[in-house]
């Protein structure tokens, strides 16, 4: 058993029948090779970036397919030092109640891994970039047991379907009087080993009172941080992640969900619409290199250089160009949501 903290990030390879929508992908089925390449290539930029700052860190990447990678990313990977774990896909649903994210249920069986091998272990999204060190992200996991990133602590506001009011009633439907006063968002969290093994009995309770919720057809969970967010509720304690982390909506009209030049002081970026845009920019040009403003300039934060715009433009007209098919699929969608 180690103390040293993990990073790891999932890339999951669903196939035609397993697949959900995932809209910040720029794509529409998870099942297609353009759309998982996408995620792959992001996770090689994540990792450049968190082997920059953190030299002597384990690097791993969990997925359902390891026979899937591709041979360009199975050589950065090597030059990298990312190790591959292969899961199971022991925690997804039923594909015929999420149309999406179904996928990312995956990240809890992570939690089983944590436990079983005694690795502590610094979850991020593929789409996330790494811009400093995170030792004192590793020393408040290891001192709280985890850290989890807390936002939106409003009872009405909706996350991804429910509110944190609805949490809080369905726990007491399970006899769980516990308070939920913010979302853990999926996209990053740390645990120690002994905080995975404690909570493995709600987390297996919580995924079968889910089923019991899905057959009732009534409120149940949407996504992975809605599991997070219900044991963080039944185990108080864990650290507050925001002062790491946020979730950067590139572009977005509402100021509090969009870039700002303080965005540049932060430990990590979380990039949802940037996949395919300016991660793709920084995987093809720069993997990772270049101090915060330099990267912000590729991503978005808090704003695009006139440069990345243009690049980013060929890199999109370039893959639209090289699949038409990509384009009509991707105006049907929203024209059907319209």
């Amino acid at each position: 058993m180690s103390n040293a903290f993990a990073i790891g990030t999932m890339v999951w390879c669903d196939s035609q029948e397993e697949s959900s929508e995932f809209p910040s992908a720029f794509l529409v089925d998870s099942w297609t090779i353009d759309f998982q390449m996408i995620y792959w290539r992001a996770s090689v930029v994540l990792f450049t970036s968190a082997r920059r700052w953190n030299p002597d860190t384990r690097l791993i990447c969990f997925t359902n397919r390891a026979s899937f990678l591709p041979a360009v990313i199975a050589k950065d990977y090597r030059e990298l030092g990312v190790e591959i774990v292969e899961l199971s896909g022991s925690c997804l649903p039923p594909r015929e109640n999420y149309e999406r994210f179904r996928n990312n249920f995956n990240k809890l069986e992570i939690i089983q891994w944590i436990a079983q091998t005694k690795t502590p272990l610094l979850f991020l999204d593929s789409d996330c970039l790494v811009l400093t060190p995170l030792a004192e992200i590793f020393a408040r996991a290891e001192e709280y047991g985890a850290v989890y990133y807390d936002y939106m602590p409003w009872n009405e506001s909706l996350s991804n379907g429910l509110s944190v009011r609805d949490l809080k009633q369905m726990l007491s439907s399970l006899e769980h009087n516990s308070e939920v006063y913010y979302f853990c968002g999926g996209e990053f969290w740390a645990m120690k080993v002994d905080y995975a093994a404690k909570i493995l009995p709600a987390l297996s309770a919580l995924l079968e009172a889910n089923k019991q919720w899905l057959a009732q057809d009534s409120k149940h969970f949407y996504t992975e941080e809605h599991v997070l967010t219900a044991i963080n509720a039944l185990y108080p304690g864990a650290g507050f992640g925001r002062r790491f982390i946020r979730r950067i909506w590139v572009n977005h009209p509402k100021p509090l969900l969009g870039a700002a030049r303080s965005d540049l002081g932060l430990c990590v970026w979380h990039l949802p619409n940037q996949k395919g845009k300016g991660l793709d920019l920084i995987y093809y040009l720069y993997r990772g290199f270049g101090d915060a403003a330099f990267l912000g300039s590729c991503v978005g934060v808090p704003r695009h250089s006139l440069w990345a715009t243009v690049m980013i433009g060929a890199i999109i007209g370039w893959r639209f160009f090289r699949s038409p098919r990509l384009l009509v699929k991707r105006f049907c969608k929203r024209f059907r949501a319209s």
